[in-house]
């Protein structure tokens, strides 16, 4: 069904950060978008832009990173698509910071 491919679906929501501090691991989580194929991890510190950080597929609602520095605010947002569409807008932000 080519037609369908090319719809833009909602952005993720629920987007839940953790932070582990004895590894400095954030972990993100956040509901699966029926129809998504692909979702893009994005992160930035406030003011900033947002910067590409990595991409799960299928079925994968969560990813874990390492916090880049501490003693900074860092926001991260996801994104989803269908494989042939165009990216969502971004999700609501998640912050941690590691002080």
């Amino acid at each position: 069904n080519l037609k369908r491919s090319g719809v833009k679906l909602n952005p993720p929501e629920n987007l839940i950060a953790n932070l582990n501090r004895d590894t400095e691991e954030v972990f993100l989580d956040w509901d699966k978008v029926n129809e998504a194929d692909e979702y893009t991890i994005w992160y930035k510190k406030p003011g900033d832009k947002w910067s590409f950080l990595s991409k799960v597929y299928g079925d994968k609602t969560q990813f874990s990173t390492k916090l880049p520095e501490k003693n900074v605010i860092y926001l991260y947002s996801v994104t989803t698509k269908k494989s042939e569409g165009p990216d969502s807008d971004y999700s609501d932000s998640a912050s941690v910071v590691h002080s």
